[in-house]
């Protein structure tokens, strides 16, 4: 993008957008994203979350008037409020469920206000949320069940990208995310479901075990 103070030019923009949005000091962490691009991308922490990376995004960087800037400050600040709430969701139906989420690395919508509740947070679509669950044998009954899910998921009005695992119970927590992607690789399970809620509706595409 230029020389080196260029950049450095633009990351201090960055921080000095993020503690004036979100009123608290920022700190640099590293690049994110691929370049040549005309979105400019980067990794911060924030002093609420010094252990956590921070997406920053600058559409059309090299404008000063153009610029649009998004971050995903909000999603690390409800992480924990994100997996109950799918936790809860989910169980209402299977009982036993285990929730894997990693906040999803884009920016919000770049008009979700700074104190956004949850509620304005999960139904912002400008970013999706990417949930793996993992399920009993013993618990699933039909299709209808993660039908069911994804309909109450539906209704909060957000985007989300799901798989639903369904395991045999004494593989039931014995695994993490990485072998869980490994063992459908390999058709390794009982029932598998990929689940995309978008403005569209919902589509459920289901995988046979090998």
């Amino acid at each position: 993008m230029g020389n080196g103070s260029d950049q450095q030019n633009i990351i201090e923009v960055a921080l000095v957008y993020m503690e004036q949005k979100y009123g608290e000091s920022f700190i640099y962490v590293g690049p994110w994203g691929r370049s040549p691009s005309t979105t400019f991308e980067l990794l911060v922490a924030s002093e609420s979350f010094p252990d956590r990376h921070i997406l920053v995004q600058i559409d059309n960087y090299r404008s000063v008037d153009d610029r649009i800037f998004r971050d995903n400050y909000i999603a690390v600040k409800y992480k924990e409020e994100s997996i109950r709430f799918f936790q809860n969701t989910v169980s209402g139906i299977f009982g036993d469920v285990i929730i894997f989420y990693s906040v999803y690395m884009g920016g919000q919508s770049h008009d979700l206000p700074a104190n956004a509740t949850f509620e304005e947070f999960l139904a912002d679509t400008h970013s999706p949320h990417v949930v793996f669950i993992e399920l009993k044998a013993s618990t699933f009954s039909s299709k209808n069940q993660i039908e069911n899910v994804a309909e109450l998921l539906a209704a909060s009005g957000a985007h989300f990208y799901l798989t639903a695992l369904v395991v045999d119970d004494n593989e039931f927590g014995a695994h993490d995310i990485n072998m869980h992607r490994e063992n459908i690789s390999f058709g390794r399970f009982v029932h598998f479901a990929g689940i995309t809620i978008s403005n569209e509706g919902i589509e459920i595409t289901w995988r046979e075990a090998a």
